[in-house]
């Protein structure tokens, strides 16, 4: 009997037991993220066919977003072991309820809209290689013809991708909402001759004894997600699930869009939903029968005993250390900047060079696996980050009495106690200030507090301000911003939007600034991109930590120096 595979799917899309309904969580920041699933079955060869009905729109509370795109279905088919995100790669097929078909990430108009109520049928000719759909009982039309011949060797297997809804999946004719068409011999999914079906080959772990939980350790941008992605791709029936913000901000966007042009205008709203799921996340996990991988710092060794001890019951606990020398340390971090325009702070990087400390079995671990720098020499390193670190404490000038350090912006209340007015985001055109607060100076860091940046542009009376910016919101455009770095164009698109209903982006401009003297005795020489600029004071508030942390954030002098960094 065919199912919603329960191990093949975002850990927040809720699968019945009976495997035939799917519901989203869809509170608490969950409503930005989407959810996919696969089935437990696949076929190689015939005509065959399954149903989804849109049972449900949840009630959410995203006040920012268009109604269009709070509530969407996406469904269709794809290969097994390809990614989640139906329509996203080469391997995937969907309709979209916005009225678009996907497939490597491109939309079509297909079909026109379905939502509540509607039943969609999915027909997978595996002779033809090609897949059409049915709405409510019509058929639409052929959709793709460019299936990929691998599907007749390792199968074409349901899928669903949601947002928002419950849905209903059916797989067999007796409980059929709509007939079959008469004219192409389909046969429902359920009745597939047991030679053209091919079961799911992802990993199913039945006992927590047969999981396994690997935990990241080592600073930022030494490599750790990069490490995960890796071991993923080369074990792909491990199935394992990544934690990791950067994963939460990833399942928020529209699928296919690079992580940078998720960063962009929308930071302070993603980062802000992105802790509380990533907690939920971790609550789940370690109460599932999964793989999992754990990217977070986690170089507090009271920290990962904590964090172990929630995956007690798993029969593998990996630590997987990544430890670099300070030059590789330095070009990755730079690296990760440039490409994605995500900066943590100099004060708390160092922070977490002071307290570094090496995993120990003691903690809770199977196993210790120094994959880049061997132990013995990772200990030399690690005794240097925390040098470091003390260094980095020493040389910091005290605060005044009662002040803490690098004070920023509060963090922002969850998105259900607040009203469209008080978003970070708005759609309408205004000026918004954004206030940097003052932070102590180190006293081997200069900048004066009113030094003006001129802008090289457009407008050369245009200037920035290091202690009160104000920027003027560009025209209101429906989509997702992709920063391009060959020039100082923004393309916009509506991050919330089902990626289905893009119009054509419009290009704006920006100006290009250039670095101040004066940063450590250096004058630039290279310009610097004003969407750059942008997308650094937006990400102040990213910082891997070990968790909840009660620490106000800040950028302060150390990240604000980054900014200008040439």
């Amino acid at each position: 009997m065919v199912t919603l595979d329960n191990w093949d799917s975002h850990l927040d899309c809720a699968i019945s037991e009976d495997g035939g309904e799917a519901k989203c969580l869809h509170e608490n920041g969950f409503q930005y993220l989407w959810k996919g699933a696969r089935a437990t079955h696949g076929v190689t060869n015939g005509v065959y066919m399954f149903e989804v009905k849109v049972e449900e729109n949840l009630k959410v509370c995203m006040p920012e977003t268009q109604p269009h795109n709070k509530n969407i279905l996406r469904v269709g088919c794809s290969l097994p072991m390809s990614s989640l995100f139906l329509g996203d790669s080469a391997d995937s097929w969907g309709w979209g309820g916005t009225g678009k078909k996907s497939n490597a990430n491109e939309f079509t108009n297909y079909g026109g809209t379905f939502g509540e109520g509607d039943v969609i049928g999915v027909i997978m000719d595996l002779n033809q290689q090609s897949v059409g759909f049915m709405k409510n009982g019509t058929f639409m039309g052929t959709a793709f013809t460019n299936i990929d011949p691998a599907c007749n060797t390792i199968g074409l297997f349901p899928h669903i991708l949601l947002k928002n809804v419950r849905v209903k999946v059916n797989f067999g004719a007796e409980e059929a909402m709509f007939p079959p068409p008469e004219d192409m011999n389909v046969t429902f999914l359920d009745d597939a001759d047991e030679n053209d079906m091919v079961e799911n080959p992802v990993d199913h772990p039945r006992r927590l004894e047969d999981a396994e939980f690997f935990m990241m350790v080592g600073l930022p941008g030494c490599g750790k997600t990069y490490w995960a992605i890796r071991h993923m791709e080369e074990n792909p029936r491990k199935n394992y699930t990544l934690l990791g913000t950067n994963a939460v901000i990833d399942q928020m966007k529209v699928v296919g869009l690079g992580r940078r042009g998720n960063y962009a205008e929308r930071w302070q709203e993603l980062i802000t939903q992105a802790t509380p799921v990533f907690n939920k996340l971790c609550e789940i996990a370690g109460k599932t029968t999964r793989h999992i991988i754990l990217d977070q710092t986690n170089v507090f060794g009271s920290a990962r005993a904590r964090k172990v001890s929630e995956y007690k019951n798993f029969g593998v606990r990996r630590a997987i250390v990544i430890v670099n020398d300070e030059d590789t340390l330095n070009s990755r971090t730079e690296k990760r900047e440039l490409e994605e325009g995500k900066f943590v702070p100099v004060y708390a990087v160092a922070g977490m060079k002071q307290s570094f400390s090496k995993p120990q079995f003691s903690e809770g671990f199977t196993n210790i696996d120094y994959v880049e720098v061997p132990e013995k020499p990772a200990e030399a390193l690690i005794r240097k980050y925390n040098e470091c670190g003390n260094d980095f404490q020493v040389r910091d000038i005290p605060q005044k009495k009662g002040k803490k350090r690098n004070r920023g912006r509060k963090p922002k209340k969850p998105i259900e106690q607040r009203d469209a007015s008080d978003m970070t985001f708005d759609r309408h055109n205004f000026i918004e200030k954004i206030e940097i607060p003052e932070v102590h100076q180190q006293h081997h860091l200069s900048a004066p507090p009113e030094r003006t940046i001129p802008l090289v542009g457009p407008d050369p009376k245009s200037e920035l301000k290091c202690k009160k910016l104000e920027v003027k919101k560009l025209e209101p455009i429906d989509g997702e911003a992709e920063v391009h770095d060959s020039d100082s164009s923004v393309e916009c698109v509506d991050l919330c939007s089902d990626g289905d209903d893009e119009p054509p982006p419009k290009k704006v401009e920006l100006p290009r600034l250039t670095a101040f003297e004066g940063y450590e005795g250096r004058t630039a020489a290279k310009p610097f991109s004003a969407s750059a600029l942008a997308a650094s004071i937006c990400a102040q508030n990213d910082r891997e930590t070990e968790g909840p942390s009660s620490q106000p954030s800040g950028m302060g002098v150390g990240g604000m120096m980054r900014m200008f960094r040439f």
